[in-house]
């Protein structure tokens, strides 16, 4: 009868071992679980400012490329004057040049 009560204890003390490490094990894969949750909100956080500063640089490089085209635009309005400017000096200095040839002829 010794012999049984101490085999129950045995197993009895074998199964709290059991429980133990089980219940350790247990803490452990929730542990990891935390872990992985706080990555994945830490990895959405980046994410979400990684595409909101996309969106930011996004935007000012439309607003960059709009400027340019009015610059360029303005540039070429300004060259068409440049270039109506200096072909009417041009011709009033042909005018000029013709007409200093015929008053010294007369």
């Amino acid at each position: 009868m010794q012999a049984s009560i101490d085999i129950l204890k045995q197993i009895v003390l074998t199964d709290n071992e059991i429980f133990k490490e089980t219940k350790a094990l247990l803490d452990y894969k929730e542990f990891e679980k935390e872990q992985v949750s706080q990555r994945a909100t830490e990895f959405d956080s980046r994410i979400n400012g990684y595409i909101r500063t996309i969106s930011k640089l996004q935007q000012s490089h439309d607003q960059l490329t709009n400027e340019i085209a009015v610059l360029e635009r303005r540039n070429q309005r300004y060259a068409g004057l440049a270039l109506l400017f200096g072909t009417l000096v041009a011709a009033g200095a042909v005018y000029l040049i013709f007409r200093r040839q015929k008053l010294t002829k007369v």
